[in-house]
């Protein structure tokens, strides 16, 4: 599923279509004490990372290896299409996320957060000073990505924030034949082969220590990404 949201000069119009808990739970945050700031440098950038892995690790799903970031940071964040923003309770690092831009479309790429500190609701002030930087700098659209249909609670955040739902159709080419296993792999939906390498990794990755995790990365990222 992918999930899309129509922004506009005005922040507050946008704000106004928002789901009453989404509402909420930015203003708590706000009453929290939660702030966010922009990642300004590669220290910055190490500090989302660690939240990502510890993300990746509680899902139990292999994270991104660092070199991937660190490219991001020097080939798109750094030249002004992209930023990253932190958000701390205290001086805790609590949530991040990742946001790039392409013409007047806004993208969420990636985010994380600390378990431990769910409770100041971190990622909806995140995702709500997203939008209020879209929206003051002519961006028309969020971006937010995609989703599993099956995963519920990801898409009902999403919808929170009055984003548009579609169903994303795949076509994929193979020279394989059909009748060869791993035909019949290529000719499954993108969707549903994350779906089954994940039933596999999961549990081992969860359960292992934190540098499995990131280590599965190294190795798989670039075969499956």
């Amino acid at each position: 599923m992918l999930h899309l949201l129509k922004l506009s000069t005005d922040a507050q119009r946008v704000f106004r279509n928002f789901h009453h808990s989404t509402k909420e739970n930015i203003r708590r945050a706000e009453r929290d004490g939660v702030t966010v700031r922009w990642a300004e440098n590669k220290r910055d950038l190490d500090i989302f990372y660690d939240l990502f892995l510890k993300t990746h690790h509680r899902l139990g799903v292999p994270v991104q290896p660092k070199r991937y970031f660190d490219l991001l940071w020097q080939r798109i964040i750094s030249v002004g299409l992209g930023f990253i923003l932190l958000a701390y309770k205290d001086s805790v690092p609590i949530a991040g996320g990742v946001y790039l831009t392409y013409k007047t479309t806004l993208v969420g790429k990636y985010s994380a957060s600390d378990r431990d500190y769910w409770r100041f609701r971190a990622n909806y002030l995140l995702t709500w000073t997203s939008i209020h930087w879209g929206c003051e700098h002519g961006y028309s659209l969020f971006d937010r990505g995609k989703c599993s249909i099956s995963n519920i609670g990801l898409r009902n955040f999403k919808k929170g924030w009055g984003m548009q739902e579609s169903i994303l159709t795949y076509s994929v080419l193979s020279a394989i034949p059909s009748s060869h296993i791993m035909g019949r792999l290529f000719a499954t939906p993108p969707s549903h082969i994350a779906d089954r390498l994940s039933g596999i990794t999961q549990p081992c990755i969860h359960h292992a220590p934190r540098w499995v995790c990131r280590i599965t990365g190294e190795l798989l990222y670039k075969h499956f990404a």
